[in-house]
């Protein structure tokens, strides 16, 4: 990779991130991004020059393809990046719309700013208290919430004659000036409000924070494990889209100059999802596309078709059948396969020769257990008294384990024991019962899950946790990112974060896997996906690490470099091993801890677990006497 101003920038953090950013940028990425940028420019261009030609009913249309394209993207980004389907943008749309008319026409065009601040402000605020119901649930329970939401709205609207004109709605809504009567010159500011609102939505995306959204559409369970509060940011990007969608929702006011229940109707909700959906979900571009066909469809093909909403319901079905990922899914995958250079997917075993370099998967500024003075005082993990049930059965009962720092343990017992379920209370995914859990003397039982990530807490999963979808370097940002403030950072890109991009380049080359770091993590070979997800932990530079089953699943060939990346971990880091694998177990663990439907059964060294009997007739077997 070639460093021009290298040597001149150095010391410098402008000369960090460009280094980075050299590093991340593969050719085919800059290529796909030059010809996107002429795309845009063209469509820009385009979009300035044609419209003085169109007809009147023409240019109509595309002022209004540019508004709901603007409540397409807004529900896009909830659907596509975050994995919240909603009915509900619909509310939104309709306050900002209808806010504007009651504040225009009875306080004519002079009152402009006022009714758009105000529009803005009941679309963000109604967004935010909507949110405090919908978001604590999931899939069908926060559609039909946020369906109810919209409802309740479009009922108002039509009951409420005196402030809402009933169902025959809001009309002759004034411009905000004389010069803005004409169509044509109001198509600007249209076409200016949405390009505002794009590259608001294009920046929310690509930052640290539009990251995390995507980590949480991929996993939820690892995104809190490695210190998100996903709460929070569904939260945050509920009230952004209401916000975006009220925007939406003036611009189609002031173009309309008139505004209805039906911009409230699940009518309008559905159209939207329509148009992500045939669009593209996840794309930006896909909605803005979608918008567009199904706003034409509406406004021609109506006027030839009675029941024209058959023909979207066809498309709508072809495009289920056809083309799943919608249009612009379905181009990117074709352009994927046209353009993409020969990459040596990696189907074959780790190498065995892979060297680790202890030192990237040492923190700094934490020092070793061999330096530290007072590592003693307090047990790194201490478990007191934990139980959880389910209903009538006792997945853990009173189990009690102390571990000190630095220690390696071992977690045994046959399938059934409760050794998931106990790291599932370690790391905060459940709740126990009874007992208590402290790390470092501070109790943490009734703390989330993402709190104790913070506290020093990290995990592995028995089934392999990633995000599939996502970038080998994605999935170790979003392991960086867990931890620092950044996560929420919406006005930078995450390509520009250079501590962030520079610790992932050292995790990745420690797993020799920086050549790949632009590959889904789908793609990757079993074996590199589990080291992935210890390097995922480690990047959070926990001091307390839980590995569910590491060698689960890998080749003879693939589990000698998962245990050489075990005993090469800091000396200082606390870890404990839930393994299936004997000779794994009690080659990186010096003290073993043995579970029995749900209970302790025995605990010592690995010579004294060796030869006690009541464990070997449970599980070890003569094998290991």
């Amino acid at each position: 990779m070639p460093f021009a101003r290298e040597t001149a920038d150095r010391t410098t953090g402008a000369g960090l991130t460009s280094r980075v950013l050299t590093l991340i940028r593969a050719p085919g990425q800059a290529r796909a991004r030059r010809i996107r940028v002429g795309l845009t420019l063209s469509l820009l261009v385009a979009a300035v020059v044609a419209p003085p030609s169109l007809p009147p009913f023409l240019l109509t249309v595309v002022m209004l393809s540019l508004v709901y394209s603007i409540l397409a993207m807004s529900l896009d980004i909830l659907m596509g990046y975050t994995g919240m389907e909603s009915l509900g943008q619909a509310a939104f749309f309709g306050i900002g719309a209808y806010t504007v008319g009651i504040v225009m026409t009875r306080h004519g065009a002079a009152s402009w700013p006022w009714a758009v601040l105000l529009a803005l402000g009941l679309g963000t605020s109604s967004a935010a208290v909507a949110g405090l119901l919908a978001v604590r649930l999931g899939g069908l329970f926060f559609l039909v919430m946020t369906l109810a939401f919209s409802q309740v709205l479009w009922g108002v609207s039509q009951s409420w004659d005196s402030m809402t004109g009933g169902y025959l709605g809001i009309t002759n809504i004034p411009r905000p000036y004389r010069s803005l009567g004409s169509d044509l010159h109001f198509y600007y500011v249209a076409l200016s409000i949405f390009v505002v609102v794009v590259f608001l939505m294009v920046r929310l995306v690509r930052s640290p924070f539009g990251l995390s959204l995507r980590g949480i559409r991929e996993s939820e369970s690892r995104m809190k494990t490695s210190g998100f509060n996903v709460w929070l940011h569904k939260y945050i990007v509920f009230v952004i889209c209401g916000f975006f969608a009220a925007v939406g929702g003036v611009a189609y006011a002031f173009a309309i100059q008139f505004a209805s229940p039906d911009v409230l109707s699940i009518t309008t909700s559905f159209n939207a999802m329509l148009m992500v959906i045939i669009g593209g979900v996840g794309t930006l571009l896909g909605p803005v596309l979608g918008a567009t066909g199904i706003v034409f469809l509406q406004n021609y093909v109506s006027g030839y078709i009675n029941h024209w909403i058959i023909l979207l319901g066809a498309i709508y079905i072809a495009a289920a059948l056809f083309a799943s990922k919608g249009v612009v899914g379905e181009v990117r995958k074709w352009w994927s396969r046209w353009t993409r250079r020969r990459i040596v997917r990696d189907e074959e075993a780790l190498d065995s020769r892979t060297s680790w370099s202890v030192a990237a998967l040492r923190p700094a500024g934490r020092p070793s257990v061999e330096s530290t003075n007072d590592s003693q005082e307090a047990a790194a993990l201490r478990i007191t008294g934990l139980s959880k049930s389910f209903g009538m059965i006792r997945a853990v009962e009173n189990v009690s384990i102390t571990a000190d720092v630095g220690a390696r343990m071992a977690i045994l017992g046959p399938n059934g024991a409760g050794k998931t379920t106990l790291f599932n209370l370690i790391s905060g995914l459940y709740k126990p019962s009874s007992g208590d859990i402290a790390l470092f003397g501070k109790s943490m039982a009734r703390v989330p899950a993402h709190t104790r990530v913070r506290m020093g807490l990290a995990r592995t999963y028995q089934v392999t946790n990633l995000y599939p979808t996502l970038t080998v370097l994605d999935n170790i940002r979003l392991g960086v990112l867990g931890t620092g403030a950044s996560r929420y950072a919406l006005h930078s890109s995450v390509a520009r974060l250079g501590r962030v991009n520079e610790r992932s380049r050292e995790l990745l080359e420690v797993i020799g896997l920086w050549e790949r770091r632009n590959m889904e993590v789908r793609h990757l070979s079993y074996g590199h996906q589990r080291q992935i997800e210890i390097i995922m932990a480690l990047a959070s530079e926990p001091k307390v690490l839980l590995l569910d089953e590491p060698a689960a699943g890998l080749s003879v060939a693939e589990t000698r470099p998962m245990i050489d990346l075990i005993r090469s971990l800091d000396p200082s880091l606390t870890v404990l091993i839930i393994e299936h694998d004997m000779d794994v177990a009690f080659e990186v663990a010096t003290e073993i801890t043995v579970l029995h439907n749900g209970q302790l059964l025995a605990q010592g060294s690995r010579d004294e677990i060796r030869a006690n009997s009541t464990v070997r007739d449970v599980y070890l077997g003569k094998a290991f006497a």
